[in-house]
């Protein structure tokens, strides 16, 4: 094979992933947006004041945060899962340092996965990964000095 046979065959496979992603980029969306959401569901549960809201694949996420006296005003934190299908891109982005992009790609198994800091990310851990950001950034900081 020539240098021209070998370029053909890798755009054709190309192409074939690109496809791949971009039929399955919405699945992959929505079963990270379940398991945010669960998770959401859980922390409502043990007392944070978190809603949801936004388009089918454009989420907001906001937490709400009393204030300590009460002729202040209450402070809102958010960020957004968005899906950016043509880039093939997951992004949450927002406060409290709330800053990820997922990479969509074709892994070994032949369906389409989350990818971060070029290694492959199951759903679940994205999702705790995102929400120990938003919900905790204060105690990672508290740790940290």
């Amino acid at each position: 094979m020539s240098f021209i046979d070998d370029g053909v065959a890798k755009r054709k496979e190309i192409q074939q992933q690109a496809k791949l992603i971009a039929e399955q980029a919405p699945k992959v969306y929505e079963d990270l947006w379940d398991r945010v959401n669960r998770f959401i569901n859980e922390a409502k549960r043990k007392g944070f004041l978190l809603s949801t809201n936004g388009s089918l694949h454009n989420k907001l996420v906001e937490l709400r945060i009393p204030a300590k006296y009460p002729e202040l005003a209450d402070h809102r934190d958010h960020f957004r899962l968005t899906l950016d299908s043509p880039k093939g891109r997951i992004y949450a982005k927002g406060q409290s340092g709330v800053n990820f992009e997922f990479v969509l790609d074709v892994c070994g198994d032949g369906v389409v996965c989350l990818k971060w800091n070029g290694g492959r990310i199951e759903t679940e851990d994205a999702a705790i990964l995102i929400l120990k950001q938003f919900l905790f950034s204060d105690v990672k900081a508290a740790s940290a000095s």
